[in-house]
């Protein structure tokens, strides 16, 4: 992303966006700042789109929602691409040269073969010894090139090894909210995307779990300490989904679980144990020894189809919440 605003122009967007970002109740720290600029300037209609979406739910904002912008929208992703690229145009440049070599003295072998054949066969000795030393000679050679091939391969393969450690790390990174280590909504948005591939008209079980007064409890307890508390509760949300399910974290406060194969009866069964499973977590401050208030939690069940997008069938979800 590439600024060229003038010192004039830059105070300008500056003061809109500090007012902007009090108008939504929130701190003047890099990320929201980053993002406030970024609706000031209107350059992304994306990231614009999203605000204003959101503004239509609540007048304010929250750290959520916003570093969930500024990964989307505004951390670019460049330099990882480029050494990513980079990286794996000098393994594709070994392997070819590596084909090549290995061809070449594949080639000179055979023909080696080809031109000693007649002398091995010729009834002059000396014809026959001069033959089977060019073809050992060549043998060795081969052999030369074929263990440095092997070694240069075990190096191609740390190297593929390596970039497949960092693409998984990386693809984590897009995938999983950094909280609760659950998918966030882009990542559920795909598996959506690949369950439609499968399936023109995919129907399941979807939960939505909301925190009670969790925001509350954020501006009381600060928001290091309600990550802590955010975690604790997702891996209780999460405990209770097999492998054949989906857990995400799609707002501050929400959880979206997808269950397949299983009936209403059977989620509103989940749900209660998910429920009580939270109330039964038990939190106390580090610092001041306090137990901390209860945490709870809300939930909504229906049979919704995939085809649907994700903020329809968040928000029919929220609307059958108590």
């Amino acid at each position: 992303m590439k600024y060229h605003d003038s010192i004039h122009e830059a105070e300008q967007i500056m003061a809109r966006t500090i007012e902007q970002l009090n108008q939504w109740g929130l701190p003047v720290n890099p990320i929201n700042y980053a993002v406030g600029y970024e609706y000031s300037k209107q350059n992304t209609p994306k990231l614009s789109k999203c605000i204003n979406d959101q503004l239509l739910i609540s007048s304010s904002l929250n750290g959520f929602f916003m570093e969930s912008l500024y990964k989307s929208h505004v951390l670019e992703q460049s330099k990882f691409r480029f050494d990513i690229i980079s990286d794996l145009h000098k393994l594709l440049s070994t392997t070819q040269k590596n084909s090549q070599q290995s061809s070449h003295s594949a080639d000179k072998l055979i023909s080696d073969f080809d031109t000693s054949i007649p002398q091995l066969l010729s009834q002059d000795k000396a014809e026959v010894i001069q033959a089977v030393e060019a073809l050992e000679a060549a043998t060795q050679a081969f052999k030369k090139q074929q263990e440095q091939l092997n070694k240069q391969l075990q190096i191609a393969q740390r190297v593929n090894q390596k970039l497949n450690d960092e693409l998984t790390i990386a693809k984590q990174s897009v995938d999983l909210d950094p909280v609760t280590g659950l998918f966030n909504k882009e990542a559920i948005i795909r598996h959506i995307n690949a369950w439609l591939k499968q399936d023109s008209q995919p129907v399941m079980i979807a939960i939505l779990v909301k925190v009670n007064d969790f925001e509350k409890f954020s501006q009381e307890y600060g928001l290091l300490l309600s990550d802590v508390i955010l975690n604790k509760v997702a891996n209780k949300v999460a405990s209770y989904v097999d492998e054949s399910g989906l857990s995400s974290r799609i707002s501050f406060d929400e959880f979206l679980l997808f269950v397949p194969k299983i009936s209403i009866d059977t989620a509103n069964e989940i749900s209660k144990k998910i429920s009580l499973g939270v109330e039964k977590l038990r939190f106390v401050s580090a610092k001041s020894k306090v137990t901390l208030p209860q945490i709870t939690i809300d939930y909504a069940i229906d049979n919704i189809s995939l085809s649907e997008s994700l903020s329809v069938i968040t928000t029919h979800l929220r609307n059958k919440l108590p």
